[in-house]
This record gives C-alpha cells, sequence and structure tokens, in this order.
C-alpha cells in the first residue's frame, strides 16, 4: 500500500481545512499525482459528485474517505461504484478527528494511533487513523469491567490520538492495548516480546544481587520464592517490589532502576 502524502478535497473546503505539515493538499482530480496514495476529503452533501469525478481506474490508489459535516446522516451513503473502490470512510468527523487523522497520515503513523472511540451495546469501538474498526466487550477489558455506567462513558481520546483515558479511574488504552484483545496473531507477539523482557530483566536483578552478595533470602518484605519467580522471568515485578529491592541494596530507587537498564538491554545479552 503506498502511503498518502496527498489531500484531495472538495474545493468549497478551501480555507475550512486544518493544515498539515507533510501533507500537499490538491482541489482538482486532475492533478493528482499517479505514483501515490492519497486521501479524499469530500462534503457528504457533494459526495455522489466527487466519487464520479475518482471513477478512473488509475485512481485505484484511494486509500480514505473522510465525509464532512454539512447534511443530516440519513441522506449520506458510501456505495461502491463501477471501478469497485470502496474507502474505508468515515461520516461526519469533527474538525479535531480530521486533524488527527491527516496528522497520523503525515506522521506515516496512521495505523498507530487512534481516529475516534465510541461504547454501544457493551462493546469499546475504536477506529484507526486508516478508518479500520476494532470492536471489543466491554467485559473483556479488565480495568473497565465493572465501572459504573456514568464513568464508563466518561472518556476521550487524546489529541495526537496515542490513547484513549478514563479520568476515573485514570485508565489508559493505546491502540496497541486494543489490538491486544481482537488480534490473536499481536497478542501472541505482544506476549513473546514480554516473555523476552522479563526473561532480561530477571536475570539483571539476579546479576545485580549476585554482584553485592545478597541471597535471595536477603531481600525484605519480598519471599524468596517470589525472588527466584522474578529472577527466572517468570514473574514482572512492581514497582513497590523494585522499591524493597533497591532497599536490600542500599540503593536509591532511580540508582537501582539506572543499573537494572544498563544491566538488562539487549547489549548486555549479545
Amino acid at each position: 500500500m503506498s502511503h498518502a502524502h496527498v489531500v484531495l478535497a472538495d474545493p468549497d473546503m478551501k480555507g475550512q481545512l486544518p493544515r498539515v505539515k507533510g501533507l500537499k493538499y490538491v482541489y482538482d482530480p486532475s492533478r493528482l499525482p499517479t505514483d501515490e496514495g492519497f486521501l479524499v476529503l469530500g462534503l457528504a452533501s457533494r459526495l455522489e459528485i466527487n466519487q464520479s469525478r475518482l471513477t478512473e481506474p488509475k485512481r485505484a490508489n484511494v486509500q480514505i474517505y473522510l465525509v464532512m459535516l454539512d447534511t443530516e446522516p440519513q441522506y449520506v451513503q458510501i456505495s461502491r461504484h463501477a471501478t469497485g473502490w470502496q474507502p474505508p470512510a468515515l461520516l461526519h468527523p469533527s474538525i479535531e478527528v480530521l486533524h488527527r487523522v491527516l496528522r497520523a497520515w503525515a506522521l506515516e503513523a496512521e495505523d498507530k494511533l487512534v481516529a475516534t472511540a465510541g461504547i454501544r451495546a457493551g462493546n469499546l469501538h475504536v477506529r484507526d487513523c486508516q478508518l479500520h474498526e476494532l470492536t471489543v466487550p466491554i467485559r473483556d477489558i479488565g480495568p473497565l469491567r465493572h465501572l459504573p455506567q456514568a464513568q464508563l462513558y466518561d472518556f476521550e481520546v487524546s489529541d495526537s490520538g496515542s490513547f484513549i483515558w478514563w479520568p476515573e479511574p485514570d485508565v489508559h488504552l493505546t491502540l496497541d492495548d486494543v489490538r491486544y484483545f481482537v488480534d490473536p496473531a499481536h497478542r501472541q507477539r505482544v506476549e513473546a516480546e514480554k516473555a523476552e523482557y522479563d526473561a532480561r530483566y530477571g536475570a539483571a536483578i539476579a546479576s545485580l544481587r549476585k554482584q553485592t552478595r545478597l541471597r535471595q533470602a536477603d531481600i525484605g518484605g519480598v519471599t524468596e520464592r517470589q525472588v527466584r519467580r522474578i529472577e527466572h522471568g517468570r514473574s514482572t515485578p512492581r514497582s513497590e517490589t523494585l522499591k524493597k529491592l533497591a532497599a536490600a541494596h542500599e540503593m536509591a530507587f532511580a540508582d537501582y532502576l539506572s543499573a537494572l537498564a544498563n544491566l538488562a538491554s539487549p547489549a548486555e545479552f549479545d
């Protein structure tokens, strides 16, 4: 898929669009480059006109279609036309959402950032900035599962699209977090990366302990079994546990974490 650096916009939208560095704005389809993907921004009331101007096969590299709010939703339809083009579309985006999507494409991070999020019928629906929708049952998301309805619906998407945030109880979900619930292959990769990280970090904790000639039983407030599980990469230490480890080493917490980071770096294991 070629990346979109060009925005084809309805001429009636001139002066209304957020300008995003890294994107070129074009208002005439005949002036589109043929070797680049592009985004399309149109007014809902002119949607059919805009589609008919993009029917040539050479325009099959359309990536996305954003339809701005200027009519009632029931009068708007995205339909497949003669060329078979049916891009993902977002009807009636706000200027904030539009800016978020355009900025993501300019950064080449459209598959990493959130465009919109909503809750319907017990599910969290999230669109990335390619406008692909991911749906996760709320019951599958531990921190949200038992939230009162008022708190559940009280969330916002960050301006950058980096995360969705629930102020109470201060829960952040990134697009990667959402994909973890809906994409088994992604979940498998994440778990493999976590296992590798836990193994490196555990080995670093063991190495530092041995350097200071501490025994696994010498860590106040942490059982020998807990230390053994952490050092073997079978358990991820929490902040409170790391503070107890730092105290046992007679090190400031920040210094202890810095020493672990140096020992756990991939270069140390090459």
